[in-house]
């Protein structure tokens, strides 16, 4: 997965992410926060791996998920 931020930079590491795609507040980039814990999440590839065990718990196969990269299937589907 591609990730680019402010300026068309691709974004590989922690420190990349906060430069170019940093929370709106200071306070919020802090281990426990939501900014910081999602980025890290992203640049590791956890959040792909999770989304990929969600939809694949849900037997789920949705397109929008597949181009993401994180689906096997080509139809559309609800989670619930």
């Amino acid at each position: 997965m591609k990730i680019i931020g402010k300026g068309n930079k691709e974004i590989f590491t922690l420190d990349d992410y906060k430069k170019y795609a940093p929370p709106k507040k200071e306070y919020q980039w802090a281990d426990n926060h939501s900014a910081k814990e999602f980025a890290k999440k992203v640049v590791t590839g956890t959040l792909v791996n999770e989304l990929n065990d969600v939809i694949t718990k849900n037997n789920c196969s949705c397109a929008a998920a597949k181009e993401a990269g994180v689906s096997r299937g080509s139809y559309f589907c609800k989670i619930r």
